[in-house]
């Protein structure tokens, strides 16, 4: 499954840097504005889940495989102690089937489905589907932050895929998330009452929007326009190694010239383009904080969007090198963005104040890669940070029925606050897992 991980978010690049079609004319349905004043409606705030896991306000919730069995049960974490707990109220309950209050689903065939826990202010949404690799089936259930008074409140294929939602947005009472598919993009709300779509717009070829954050009522949508991939001549495999070349150099400066736009869509389904653009050469937004969206770049070139202004300043950082930095959608905490700093180390980025924090090392990754602690899930007060991995024999039966042995890894985890992080501090709260491994 980190495989996985890893795989979406190279696609999910790609999205955000590459689009092969000529940009479009606005659909009449849109306005071109500046960004509109603030609205006298709920705020929303993000709710970041990576590897099933998010922060709440007092635990950290995971949809975990319980028993190494392919089943996954819902589960919180303890900020004090590190502790973890099955959700599940029922006495005398062995935790072993899908008759434990706390089942989520489970692995079929090998393939694994998405399943997260998403906090709001006092409810707690479960979330399912296996639908993109026939694994399961999908629904949504909703119920108190402890577990209990659990109820489903939609499933079956009338739900959109919602493996495809990274960042989801809650204004305390429901969540809502940008789903993004080949032709069309559409906003979702969940609530108690059911889920439904509250935005619909088709996407010609090449067209994207992407969530980038929040701000307001609103979420914030960064629009690629796209550009014109010219055919490689002569085709495929025919073509030289300098044909190769030129022909992705071209396609580069194709993909840098294209151009990309800020949007804000509201709860209400109305989607505003601002006149603050930018080139793919410029990057992309990586953070939205305190009514400004961040665009960066490899070599550590920001773009400070004033979302209420309307306005645009760049500047550009000393780093001391070029950067590499997550997909936008991974988590952020309190104004700063994970990043790395080839050449020097793993850090974080305050892209308001240029200050790049490097964070000491505590693991090494494959057993030869130093790496710092990795934020697995983030609100703005506390963090889970996997610290460590551990390798072991894992045992077991082959297709043929041959007994086999091989090398693989667990992560160490723990809990600490934001401020202790930033400040290189190794005195987390260590987290005792239920099951081996949080994937």
């Amino acid at each position: 499954m980190k495989h996985t991980a890893k795989l979406t978010a190279c696609l999910l690049t790609m999205a955000l840097t590459a689009c092969n079609a000529a940009p479009q004319d606005v659909p009449a349905s849109q306005t071109t504005a500046e960004p509109p004043a603030a609205a006298a409606q709920a705020i929303l705030s993000p709710v970041y889940t990576t590897w099933g896991a998010s922060v709440g306000k007092e635990c950290v919730y995971s949809a975990m495989n319980i028993d190494d069995a392919g089943q996954y049960y819902a589960t919180s974490i303890d900020f004090a102690t590190g502790e973890q707990r099955i959700l599940c109220t029922k006495s005398g309950c062995t935790h072993s089937d899908g008759n434990c209050p706390a089942y989520m689903t489970s692995i079929q065939d090998g393939c694994v489905p998405v399943s997260a826990l998403l906090p709001t202010d006092d409810r707690l949404y479960w979330i399912v589907d296996g639908r993109h690799n026939d694994s399961d089936g999908a629904y949504v259930d909703v119920s108190n932050a402890d577990g209990s008074d659990r109820r489903r409140v939609a499933e079956g294929d009338t739900l959109p895929d919602l493996t495809d939602v990274y960042v989801w947005y809650t204004d305390g009472t429901g969540l809502y998330g940008i789903v993004r598919s080949y032709g069309e993009i559409c906003g979702l709300h969940i609530d108690e009452s059911g889920v439904v779509s509250f935005f619909d717009h088709d996407l010609p070829d090449g067209e994207d929007y992407f969530a980038v954050g929040c701000w307001q009522d609103k979420i914030v949508l960064q629009h690629s326009g796209g550009y014109v991939q010219q055919p490689l001549n002569p085709a495929g495999d025919a073509a030289t190694d300098e044909e190769l070349r030129a022909w992705l150099a071209a396609d580069e400066q194709a993909q840098n010239e294209q151009t990309k736009t800020l949007c804000l869509l509201d709860t209400a389904g109305n989607l505003t383009v601002t006149d603050m653009s930018w080139t793919g050469a410029d990057g992309n937004v990586q953070l939205v904080n305190n009514g400004a969206a961040y665009v960066l770049n490899e070599s550590g070139q920001v773009m400070k969007l004033d979302l209420s202004a309307g306005t645009a300043a760049t500047r550009r950082l000393d780093l001391q090198g070029t950067l590499q930095y997550s997909i936008a959608g991974t988590a952020t905490f309190d104004g700063w963005i994970p990043v790395t700093v080839r050449n020097d180390s793993e850090g974080v980025l305050n892209p308001e104040t240029g200050a790049y924090t490097p964070l000491p090392t505590t693991w090494l990754k494959d057993q030869a890669v130093e790496r710092s602690p990795f934020v697995v899930a983030a609100s703005d007060t506390m963090l889970l940070v996997q610290y460590g991995e551990v390798y072991y024999t894992a045992n077991g039966i082959g297709p043929d029925g041959i007994p086999h042995s091989s090398t693989t890894c667990r992560g160490e985890y723990g809990i600490i606050p934001v401020t202790d992080y930033l400040a290189g501090s190794q005195d987390w709260v260590q987290v005792t897992l239920q099951g081996r491994d949080l994937v």
